[in-house]
């Protein structure tokens, strides 16, 4: 924790005095989400509820979003095409699959009252004929390098579906697509030697993600009354990018610790004493001393508590087993929680109490946590979708 990014994270979390809930921008209707960059306020809209447009008071950045009726396009790469077509905009367009559906997504530049801008936008199929969603976020040229963090987020941040909630958004997906290559990765919980496989792009992609949400998150700093928003999503983007890279780890761990332990809480402790016993370690970048992707924690590239939390919280959501992550600004320090029947000490978040797992005290069982880190008061959850 001692690194300038950790300790300028925890500055951020000083200014948090209550458990945090996400808050997403959702259509019911047609059954997209955003989860859009703090600061980002409703500059118009139409009145059938398919086109939005916002500004963000941080950054001088624009987005728009407009759902087309399916049958108007043949492809998303169509849909994307008119749409910076009728912006005046000059283009470069590429297909990408996403989502088991032919997506797409361009950069761009137009002028604007004769200012130049640059952008990025994509295009993607709902679900269920429901459409096809654009989405656009543009900036003046000026400022490209400044605002790139926040309109990868933004676009990247777009969910179609409840599933997508759960993988890399389409950014990310078109910078560091699946491959049929694996990485061989071999964990010893609880005295058992288990072979797991990550893909050979999760390592690059994961790190590159959160740099890109710390980049995006130091535009924060002076933000106080956003700061502990922006925290808070900084660590879902983290979440939703890392849940399905943990997928096949979480499988092939359950099934080995499963037949010999008594419940879920038992296979939770061993993973709980897996974690304590970690080497620590610094990751070799810059953003790794701030947080270790989750694949590079596997590969054993690094850890710090919060890294080492989040793969625990991640790895027992693909279990099935209510977790989350809880950070502390006061204490400098991040733990995991799981719902669980069993005793201990616990940190009720929504009416559900989640007991403590703290990942870098050797020893500790659920629901112990050291008496001067035990005011509940000064920890905030990350809630995950």
């Amino acid at each position: 924790m001692a690194s300038a990014k950790k300790a300028f994270l925890f500055f951020i979390v000083l200014f948090i005095a209550t458990l945090l809930t996400a808050e997403e921008l959702s259509s019911p209707t047609y059954g997209y989400c955003l989860d859009l960059p703090e600061g980002c306020t409703l500059s118009d809209k139409d009145a059938n509820g398919t086109s939005y447009q916002f500004s963000n008071t941080v950054l001088p950045v624009n987005t728009a979003l407009k759902v087309y009726r399916k049958a108007q396009f043949s492809s998303s790469l169509d849909a994307l095409n008119a749409t910076l077509k009728k912006l005046n905009a000059t283009a470069e367009a590429k297909k990408v699959e996403w989502r088991n559906e032919e997506g797409a997504t361009a950069t761009f530049k137009m002028k604007i009252l004769g200012v130049e801008m640059t952008g990025l936008g994509a295009a993607a199929i709902l679900p269920n004929d429901k459409g096809i969603i654009v989405i656009f976020t543009w900036c003046p040229a000026a400022y490209e390098k400044q605002c790139t963090p926040f309109m990868e987020s933004t676009v990247d941040c777009l969910s179609i579906d409840r599933g997508s909630l759960y993988e890399a958004g389409i950014i990310t997906t078109q910078n560091y697509p699946v491959t049929s290559k694996k990485i061989p990765v071999t964990l010893t919980i609880d005295g058992k030697t288990i072979s797991t496989l990550l893909d050979s792009n999760d390592s690059a992609a994961s790190e590159a993600l959160v740099e890109r949400e710390y980049s995006l998150l130091t535009q924060y700093a002076e933000q106080g009354n956003l700061i502990k928003d922006a925290l808070l999503r900084y660590y879902r983007m983290i979440f939703r990018d890392s849940f399905k890279r943990m997928q096949r780890p979480a499988f092939d761990i359950y099934n080995v610790l499963a037949p010999d332990s008594a419940d879920d809480t038992d296979i939770a402790q061993k993973l709980l004493t897996w974690t304590q016993n970690f080497e620590y370690k610094r990751g070799q970048t810059e953003s790794d001393n701030d947080f270790t992707s989750l694949p590079d924690v596997l590969l054993k590239k690094g850890n710090d508590c919060d890294s080492r939390s989040m793969l625990l919280a991640v790895l027992l959501q693909n279990m099935n087993m209510d977790s989350v992550l809880f950070v502390s600004g006061q204490y400098g320090h991040a733990i995991a929680g799981l719902v669980s029947t069993h005793p201990g000490q616990s940190i009720e978040v929504d009416g559900k109490k989640y007991l403590t797992g703290e990942t870098t005290a050797k020893g500790l069982t659920w629901g112990k946590i050291a008496q001067d880190m035990a005011d509940f008061s000064k920890w905030f959850a990350v809630i995950y979708p």
